[in-house]
C-alpha cells in the first residue's frame, strides 16, 4: 500500500539532513501501515504533529506529550 501523507522534503537540505528525514519519515508511515489495519485514517492534528516530526521539527517525546495534552482536551468531563 502506497501512504502518500508527508509533505516533500523542504529544499536546501544537506544530505545528512535528508537521510534522517527519510528515516523518520519511514518510522511514520510504519506506523500509519500498522494503524490502518485496524482503524481509520487519524485525523488531521495526528498527521500535521507527524509532519512536524519527520520534518524534525517535534520529538517524539513532543509529538507524544502534545497527543496526551490534546486527548485530555478533547475527552476530559467539563468541570461543574
Amino acid at each position: 500500500m502506497l501512504l502518500d501523507v508527508f509533505k516533500p522534503a523542504q529544499p536546501g537540505l544537506t544530505p545528512e539532513q535528508v537521510e534522517a528525514r527519510n528515516e523518520r519519515e519511514k518510522s511514520a508511515l510504519s506506523s500509519l501501515a500498522g494503524i490502518l489495519t485496524n482503524a481509520p485514517m487519524p485525523d488531521g492534528f495526528a498527521v500535521e504533529l507527524m509532519q512536524g516530526y519527520v520534518d524534525g521539527e517535534l520529538s517524539l517525546a513532543e509529538v507524544k506529550e502534545r497527543i496526551i495534552a490534546e486527548t485530555k482536551r478533547r475527552y476530559s468531563s467539563p468541570s461543574t
